[in-house]
């Protein structure tokens, strides 16, 4: 079987190499052209994951690297390549993504439709039949606040918070159509935001919560202000038992890898949450991120609009991340259950995990 990966030298996409290697004898990786290569950055990963240096050494035969471009047309490859390619894959894994959350990015929606129209193209112009696997995300259900998103399509009723949310839910009505049209068969696994407690490594790419600590520490450092005389912060326009997603990101690679092999592919679209059943009180997160501030100051959610111009500076600053401190929805997991692959209820990414992450 000829597995084709695209996004492999991101956070997520690197755990799943290591999953796919461990299930494929190969694997080609579409990546772009950069400095230092991408075969040299996955052979650190997985020695720093413990792969045996006699595996190491034995990468260059395993893992073909493509240089190319997934958002351009043929992804950005001559001719005969792309037909190569299209002609080889027997499943296509599209990982790539902009993940980026301004809320003017239209450059996001765009990069991030037009990667899934290519990967769409190259599923269609070869000999075979192609499977897609793409990693979809939880933020398709927008705006909406409360309640349970369902494992199933959704309409956008609810509207969306920033470019990345709208593309990641375009991007999904565009498999779906592919499917219905073609008779073709995907998986689509909506994933939470991602997070490690294994040790950090020089050059390991950022994973959301990475961004995270250096954020609040230049507001600090450029907003004194905002800390009141009891060493708090008040966060306006938020809500005080918000809670957002997490899961580590190893786990998240493995059920999506054993959910593959285990969920039906038999033509449509397969959609599947992986997702904490409880998720993460923000709350919890903000103490673990002033935890590796030293302590100070207390961060307090309050849904009263900022009160101060020292406030309203930071709310205009963090107007990209305020959703994330609204919403108290939760995620169907019914998919992940079935196949005895959820995240064991009683294990909570809370702020002692999160306080352990290495930086």
């Amino acid at each position: 079987m000829t597995v084709l990966l695209t996004g492999g030298t991101g956070f997520l996409g690197l755990h799943l190499i290591r999953e796919l290697l461990a299930r494929h004898d190969r694997l080609t990786l579409l990546a772009r052209a950069a400095s230092p290569p991408a075969l040299p950055r996955v052979a650190r990963f997985l020695r720093h994951h413990g792969m045996p240096d006699h595996e190491t050494r034995r990468l260059p035969e395993r893992l073909r690297v493509v240089d190319g471009d997934v958002t351009a047309p043929r992804l950005g490859l001559p001719e005969p390549a792309f037909r190569r390619l299209a002609d080889e894959a027997d499943t296509v894994w599209h990982c790539a993504a902009d993940i980026s959350l301004d809320p003017a990015g239209s450059a996001v929606r765009t990069a991030n439709t037009n990667g899934m129209r290519q990967v769409l193209a190259l599923l269609d112009a070869g000999e075979r039949a192609p499977r897609l696997v793409h990693s979809g995300s939880l933020a398709v259900a927008g705006a909406q606040e409360d309640g349970t998103v369902p494992e199933t399509l959704l309409d956008g009723a609810h509207g969306f918070n920033s470019p990345y949310e709208e593309s990641k839910f375009l991007c999904e009505l565009l498999v779906h159509d592919w499917c219905t049209r073609r008779g073709r068969s995907a998986a689509v696994f909506r994933l939470p935001g991602l997070v490690t407690a294994t040790p950090a490594y020089p050059g390991r790419p950022r994973g959301p919560l990475d961004v995270c600590t250096p954020l609040i520490h230049t507001m600090l450092r450029t907003l004194p202000e905002v800390v009141g005389p009891t060493g708090t912060v008040r966060l306006p326009g938020t809500r005080p038992d918000a809670v957002h997603n997490y899961l580590p990101v190893e786990h998240v690679a493995r059920v999506m890898a054993e959910s593959l092999d285990r969920a039906p592919s038999t033509g449509g679209m397969y959609l599947q949450h992986i997702a904490h059943q409880e998720g993460t009180p923000v709350s919890a997160l903000l103490a673990a991120v002033t935890r590796g501030l030293g302590g100070s100051p207390t961060f307090v959610l309050d849904p009263e609009p900022p009160g101060t111009e020292a406030e309203r500076t930071m709310h205009r600053r963090w107007v990209r991340y305020l959703p994330f401190m609204r919403q108290r929805r939760r995620y169907e997991v019914t998919r992940a259950a079935a196949l005895g692959l959820a995240w064991p209820a009683g294990r909570p990414l809370d702020e002692a995990y999160l306080s352990s992450r290495p930086t």
